[in-house]
């Protein structure tokens, strides 16, 4: 629950509801970890990514609204169907406009019996639409399997096609 926008019910009755951390580490990332990371560097960085799988792809799009610091966005399998995530996507303007995003599924994904989790398929679409409609440089990729397919290589797939997109 440390990366979902707003507390929501777990996505099982067994499972803890999500917290609505997102501001708190979206603040430690700006405030500690990327001052830290680059203060190692010997230049200042062209640009910023912000990458992330499954939930961390949810909190990797949210930033657009909540931050500039981040000017390319790569979301692998993001969680899409999060409980009013495209209602308010579509309901704020975004705080920073990306030059771009990828954003890839599993062609597997939207299989599942889960209510809410079935839904990510539509949700992403929805998402694809409004990146269209602003006319955001984006690549959506499908992938073969379901959500837990090589999360990983997945993952390291889309930060590298997000590094080497040329405007």
């Amino acid at each position: 629950g440390e990366l979902t926008p707003w507390p929501a019910p777990g996505v099982r009755k067994s499972l803890p509801m999500f917290k609505g951390n997102a501001e708190a580490h979206l603040e430690y990332l700006i405030n500690q970890v990327i001052p830290e990371a680059e203060s190692m560097l010997t230049s200042p960085p062209s640009y910023r990514i912000i990458a992330g799988y499954s939930l961390a792809g949810l909190f990797a799009f949210w930033t657009a609204w909540h931050t500039d610091v981040f000017k390319r966005i790569a979301c692998g399998s993001a969680s899409f169907w999060y409980p009013g995530f495209t209602d308010y996507m579509k309901s704020h303007p975004m705080l920073s406009v990306p030059d771009y995003v990828y954003l890839s599924l599993g062609d597997n994904e939207s299989n599942t019996k889960h209510p809410v989790m079935s839904r990510v398929g539509d949700c992403t679409d929805e998402v694809l639409n409004y990146l269209s409609d602003k006319e955001i440089p984006h690549f959506f990729e499908v992938n073969p399997g379901n959500h837990f397919s090589d999360p990983d290589g997945r993952l390291a797939k889309a930060i590298l096609k997000t590094l080497l997109y040329l405007h």
